[in-house]
């Protein structure tokens, strides 16, 4: 039997969570930005809230790959493939 998607993605969310810090490089900028993607995910709900504070978390770290795993993940939950898909590339 699979596993539901929502619980793969509870998965993902907690597995990018636990490694945020290892990718902030010490810049502020960065640290920040692990902080938004750290609510970002709290939210989980595809909102317009979540894509904002995870856009935010890449004009502040553009290299924070974790931002840009879980825009396209709220991108998919929204019905935008073509979003989805330019932020997994």
């Amino acid at each position: 039997m699979g596993r539901s998607p929502r619980v793969l993605v509870g998965f993902i969310a907690l597995l990018v969570m636990t490694s945020l810090p290892l990718v902030a490089y010490g810049e502020p900028s960065c640290l920040k930005s692990v902080d938004l993607v750290k609510k970002g995910v709290q939210l989980g709900d595809g909102s317009d809230a979540e894509i904002a504070l995870y856009k935010e978390a890449i004009t502040l770290c553009p290299q924070m790959v974790e931002a840009h795993f879980n825009l396209g993940l709220a991108s998919q939950r929204r019905g935008d493939l073509d979003g989805a898909e330019a932020e997994l590339r």
